[in-house]
């Protein structure tokens, strides 16, 4: 399983990095990684917090990552070697069939940040 493991944050990371490359042959940056939160809050009237319980949310409205949105692409895949470890975490209990614990997320407009 740690060699799969292994390949498959490999292939994460190569298909990353190919992204990021055509983005930038492109001239298409805005597509290369996730949006940042403090960003995205700073363009609304920001109104404070609530929690608003568990609920699915799909994964197409989650755009960004609060503090960690350069670790990722804009489908976070890995773009630095150094995700290698926690990557592995998640895809061993994902291989093994585990369930992975729910996300915690922010709301901003319609779209939501990974809460790290």
């Amino acid at each position: 399983m740690e060699e799969q493991v292994d390949k498959d944050f490999h292939r994460a990371l190569l298909k990353a990095s190919l992204r990021r490359l055509r983005d930038r042959l492109r001239k298409d940056s805005d597509r290369c990684r996730p949006v940042s939160f403090d960003e995205a809050k700073g363009a609304l009237a920001w109104c404070g917090q609530a929690y608003s319980g568990i609920r699915p949310v799909e994964v197409e409205k989650i755009t960004g990552s609060v503090g960690r949105y350069r670790d990722f692409d804009a489908s976070f895949l890995p773009l630095k070697k150094c995700m290698g470890e926690r990557w592995g975490r998640v895809d061993r209990a994902y291989q093994r069939g585990k369930e992975l614990p729910a996300m915690s997320l922010y709301k901003v407009g319609g779209d939501y940040f990974v809460r790290d």
